[in-house]
């Protein structure tokens, strides 16, 4: 019997302690300052365009591509190295001691050999020009500057096909 009034007894404890934190709980809510309607508008707006403001902040990289009827360059970007033929380090600005710079090439729609030329300008005056061919199952190709002191400056990368056709032109730096 005694036993029973204790889990009587128990159970009548947690109901009001239930009780006293539900009533709580619902004067947060009343005395919460964000539970106001223009509140609620606001942090409604924040979470509909917190996706838009990210996906603006995803910006390509700055290059000048000049349309051509059926150019099949699909990507082309500057970058400090190419690992298992993917590049690294996307970059618009290189220092002497890293050694080098690399320019990266992916064409789409390639059925059949391709050649591209990657021309290096310094200051507008042709520094270096890879011819560089593209097999259909490769789709890629890159070419590399070694870097001096006597490098710094502006920089541009003209990219060509065969018959000279200017389909991306990518501009960096190179510092020290």
């Amino acid at each position: 019997m005694v036993e029973k009034i204790i889990i009587l007894d128990t159970l009548a404890d947690m109901n009001n302690l239930f009780n006293r934190r539900t009533q709580s709980q619902k004067g947060f809510f009343k005395k919460n300052p964000l539970n106001k309607p223009a509140c609620r508008f606001v942090l409604l707006c924040a979470l509909i365009l917190t996706p838009v403001f990210y996906a603006q902040a995803d910006q390509p990289q700055k290059t000048f591509s000049i349309p051509t009827a059926g150019n099949p360059l699909g990507r082309s970007m500057m970058c400090e190295n190419i690992i298992d033929n993917h590049p690294l380090n996307e970059t618009v600005l290189f220092s002497i001691a890293k050694g080098k710079a690399v320019c990266f090439s992916y064409m789409t729609r390639v059925s059949k050999k391709i050649v591209l030329f990657h021309n290096w300008y310094k200051a507008d005056k042709l520094s270096s020009r890879f011819p560089l061919s593209i097999e259909p199952l490769q789709g890629f190709t890159w070419s590399k500057i070694e870097l001096r002191e006597s490098d710094q400056g502006p920089w541009r990368v003209e990219i060509t096909d065969e018959s000279g056709n200017l389909l991306k032109i990518l501009r960096f730096s190179i510092t020290d």
